[in-house]
């Protein structure tokens, strides 16, 4: 199997998925070009866009390659794909699915779920769930055929949709909340309950990484099942005391064991009652979280949980 870990990707290769993205961001019908941006000058002083057609794309960007892969490459990435799609579409887009712009989000310049999606089906709609905001299916057509996970089924209780959960290919973008990683297999993991399975995990961002991780995954119930129909209410709204969000791991514990996750101590952020919060009271049948209480400020430096929650805006 060529795909791995130890892969040595050629500049033709690289060349090759810098097209695929770029190649579904064209517009529909005929005569559209594809947008392939480079420095006028100095990098992120000055940009120019050269047209092409989808048959020289890749030797275009072969051509280019040193500048896609020296620093600002992945702006001009961004750039291709923007310009090759269109403003005035990419704002039709993002509204269409419940979004909002930037792209990119301040002040710690984080990748949009809008972005990723423009990059990986050529669309700028964010919405990753199996429901749209009326309710109705929400199925995405990736092209590349890769996936993706996101904490926010677990956060609202919407699953994600089956294209982007069941990829045809085992490879998916995990949308951990604050930033993108990659989570990928070997081989198509196995469908029988309680069957375990290797993949890997690249953290490609600092001070976790860059980072590949092996993961053991073992799956009790077996595949996931399908979105429902119709959407369903599963989400709650948290109770006080329940763990709202993890912060970060001790970084004596994880000092101390940094193979052993099992021992570290974690910081939290508890939930709080919050009017500006809807959801659901929690079923008398669904096992309830569980809370702890918040106890006094300590001695030591301490972080105020509105500003946690505030971080982005």
């Amino acid at each position: 199997l060529w795909f791995g870990p130890d892969m040595k990707c050629t500049d033709a290769q690289i060349a090759q998925a810098i097209a695929a993205c770029l190649v579904h961001c064209k517009a529909p019908g005929a005569g559209s070009e594809i947008q392939v941006a480079k420095w006028t000058g100095e990098v992120g002083m000055g940009v120019a866009f050269e047209p092409i057609g989808e048959d020289h794309l890749e030797s275009l960007i072969l051509r280019n390659l040193p500048a896609f892969q020296a620093p600002g490459g992945l702006v001009l990435l961004l750039y291709s794909a923007v310009h090759t799609r269109g403003l005035a579409r990419i704002r039709a887009e993002v509204a269409a699915d419940g979004g909002e712009l930037p792209l990119v989000v301040g002040p710690n310049w984080l990748c949009s779920s809008e972005l990723v999606s423009l990059l990986m089906r050529g669309v700028a709609g964010g919405n990753v769930a199996a429901f749209n905001t009326t309710g109705r299916r929400n199925e995405w057509k990736v092209p590349l055929e890769i996936g993706l996970l996101s904490s926010s089924e677990k956060e609202t209780g919407v699953p994600v949709c089956d294209a982007l959960k069941s990829p045809a290919k085992p490879v998916w973008v995990v949308h951990g909340g604050d930033h993108f990683t990659v989570l990928f297999g070997l081989k198509p993991p196995p469908t029988d309950k309680g069957a375990s399975f290797d993949l890997l995990h690249w953290n490609g961002l600092p001070p976790g990484g860059p980072r590949l991780t092996k993961l053991k995954v073992t799956a009790p119930q077996g595949p996931a099942s399908p979105a429902p129909a119709t959407p369903q209410p599963s989400y709650f709204k948290p109770v006080p005391g329940e763990i709202d969000d993890l912060v970060q791991a001790d970084p004596e514990d994880k000092k101390q064991h940094p193979k052993d996750w099992t021992k570290w101590r974690y910081e939290a952020v508890l939930a709080i009652d919050d009017p500006s919060v809807q959801g659901a009271e929690r079923p008398a049948d669904v096992p309830p979280e569980p809370t702890f209480p918040q106890g006094e400020p300590g001695l030591g430096p301490w972080r105020c949980a509105t500003c946690y929650h505030s971080r982005f805006t």
